[in-house]
């Protein structure tokens, strides 16, 4: 026939067991910083059908579950990733700064070496002459410039 009286009480006292493990570590873990409460979930055996009817098995542990706020978790996780976001985004902005920064060797020694270069000296850049653009047309006096006239 199925299952005695002592199987069946054995599946109790094994879920005891599996609850009381289950609390025993929820107290040891009380004061760890980001433990969530466990507790077990527990159910029926399947029962055995006889001519009389169903007769019970006993019971067993489903499963072992944490106890915690999903909204709070997901908020804790979004902040950690935007902190994990921002402190790359600082860390790589830092280097960036610290190469343009540099009076040394950074970029401000060569852009003042190019504009020395490019100014001169530093002198007032003169104008050569008339630009292209001015050869095309007509000075005040609807005359063209002195290249243009020789051209004509």
């Amino acid at each position: 026939m199925g299952s005695s009286l002592f199987s069946i009480g054995l599946t109790g006292l094994n879920a005891a067991q599996a609850g009381l493990s289950t609390t025993s570590h929820n107290i040891s873990n009380a004061g760890t910083t980001g433990y969530s409460r466990q507790r077990i979930e527990q159910s029926t055996n399947p029962a055995m059908f006889t001519g009389a009817g169903f007769f019970g098995e006993g019971t067993k542990v489903d499963t072992v579950k944490r106890a915690y706020d999903g909204f709070l978790t997901t908020q804790v996780l979004s902040a950690e990733t935007k902190f994990n976001e921002y402190d790359t985004y600082s860390t790589e902005i830092s280097q960036i700064d610290n190469l343009l920064a540099d009076a040394s060797v950074g970029l401000t020694p060569a852009v003042a070496s190019f504009f020395e270069g490019a100014g001169d000296g530093g002198q007032p850049f003169e104008h050569p002459g008339p630009a292209i653009h001015d050869l095309h047309r007509p000075e005040p006096g609807g005359a063209f410039p002195e290249p243009l006239r020789a051209a004509q």
